[in-house]
């Protein structure tokens, strides 16, 4: 009976003690880009301050601990400048540790730059040319066949009608390991096209749909 009481003894000590449990709502990130400065910065948000905690960033792994990372943040700063340099592909990871034990907790956030990329200026170009992504197709169309054509060699283009002639179909699709921004500029015989681009998922193909202004419909 000693024995079995010491054991659960032992395991409360264990629980109460050594076994810490982490709330993964503890900490936030904010990522801006700051194209005055050619850097990201990475805003850690606390919401307990009162137990000591940082974040480690990794470039490669979402599978972190405190023996291996690429940069690591402490409580003392507000926010932490990150040089593009640095970060050798799009997507790098966040997590929460705390200071005070040698074990890292908590979810692993997964950061990718291109969500972050509002808008085409410098600094955001050379995060997209560097990763292969096109920010801007030039192509010709003539509507009345339609027939549409590009000298860009990082993607091809074709034109189609709908089934009802009301519109004009603009597809795209890129070619040699190129992606397509979702934000990306289309000029079409020489004049920025009004329409939206509509972006596949894989960010390998693209859609513009085009009033057709040699059809009209029958009253």
């Amino acid at each position: 009976m000693k024995k079995i009481s010491f054991i659960f003894l032992l395991v409360f000590v264990c629980l109460t003690f050594s076994c810490k449990t982490v709330d993964d709502k503890n900490i936030n990130f904010d990522v801006k880009i700051n194209s005055e400065k050619e850097v990201i910065e990475i805003y850690p948000v606390f919401k307990n301050s009162s137990v000591s905690k940082g974040v480690i960033i990794s470039f490669t792994s979402s599978e972190l601990n405190l023996d291996d990372f690429d940069l690591k943040l402490d409580q003392e700063k507000t926010f932490y400048e990150l040089s593009l340099d640095k970060i050798t592909q799009n997507e790098f990871y966040l997590r929460n540790y705390y200071l005070d034990t040698t074990t890292s907790y908590d979810k692993v956030v997964k950061i990718n730059l291109i969500d972050y990329v509002k808008e085409i200026n410098d600094f955001s170009k050379k995060i997209l040319d560097r990763d292969n992504y096109i920010t801007e197709m030039v192509i010709s169309l003539d509507t009345k066949t339609p027939f549409a054509a590009t000298n860009d060699e990082r993607f091809s283009v074709k034109a189609s009608n709908s089934k009802d002639y009301n519109y004009i179909y603009v597809d795209f699709e890129v070619k040699n390991g190129y992606k397509l921004f979702s934000l990306a500029k289309v000029i079409i015989n020489d004049e920025m096209a009004k329409e939206s681009l509509e972006v596949s998922s894989d960010n390998l193909s693209a859609r513009i749909k085009i009033k057709d202004p040699n059809w009209s419909d029958i009253y």
